[in-house]
């Protein structure tokens, strides 16, 4: 197994430095699953083989921080041979897109298709970005609010609300404005969009989905901002779903400690 490569994208343990990425993160995650699901169970084994043998720091060099990278080494450690194959690519779906390319290739199994759809998705992510360019201001200002410490999701609410009526004395801002039958948290102008969102299970996200689908029909922009203290490939693969809506676009921002 290699050691560390260089990567055809990087994830950044900062939050907010990866909001644009996510959605390609959980498609690199995607793909990484199709592709050890090819590999037949005797290569899985030898996988998990190499992985026993590895000391913290070289496991680090070879997966992608979807989540805590601590809790992904010691996730691996927990890889034996009698697991199912299902079980088998779950865990090992954390190592690198890279790392499981070379696996791929020393086993002969043709790959390229599958990280063609990658590339191809980053494209799209490409595309857009420059539609979303057209609100940078907006996004600019969500990115630099640091909220006062606070445990309730009205509060961050109401001080992103502010933050954003002082900062932008161009645009109309309104607070609880019904679109579609729901009142979006921040409408701004009639054409953007924001809900803000602090999750403390999946299911609270899971309530947010039809509240975007509606808003996504009546919005030019919506903007979930999602207050998360750490990744995880929960988060990832929601933000993945939600933006499938073009005119949708998470921003994570990570809360105060307590």
């Amino acid at each position: 197994m290699p050691k560390k490569e260089k990567r055809s994208y990087e994830v950044t343990e900062d939050l907010d430095d990866v909001t644009s990425w996510y959605s390609y993160l959980y498609k690199v995650h995607e793909v990484k699953v199709k592709l050890l699901k090819r590999l037949k169970v005797e290569i899985l084994d030898e996988i998990i083989d190499e992985i026993n043998n590895m000391e913290g720091e070289e496991i680090a060099d070879i997966v992608d921080p979807l989540e805590d990278v601590d809790k992904i080494i010691k996730n691996l450690r927990k890889l034996d041979k009698d697991l199912k194959k299902d079980e088998k690519v779950e865990y090992l779906s954390f190592l690198s897109l890279d790392t499981i390319k070379s696996v791929c290739k020393r086993a002969k199994l043709p790959y390229s298709e599958l990280v063609d759809e990658v590339e191809k998705y980053a494209k799209e992510l490409e595309k857009k970005r420059k539609k979303f360019d057209k609100i940078k201001d907006v996004v600019d200002v969500i990115h630099e609010f640091q909220p006062i410490k606070e445990k309730k999701e009205k509060d961050l609410q109401l001080q992103l609300y502010q933050y954003l009526t002082a900062k932008l004395h161009k645009r109309t801002i309104e607070t609880e404005k019904t679109i579609g039958g729901y009142k979006i948290d921040i409408s701004i102008d009639d054409k953007i969009g924001i809900e803000v969102k602090y999750p403390k299970s999946n299911s609270d996200l899971q309530r947010l989905v039809g509240q975007i689908a509606v808003y996504s029909k009546y919005l030019d922009y919506v903007l979930p901002v999602i207050f998360a203290k750490k990744r995880s490939l929960d988060l990832v693969n929601f933000i993945y779903e939600i933006e499938k809506n073009d005119n949708v676009n998470a921003i994570v921002k990570k809360p105060e400690e307590d």
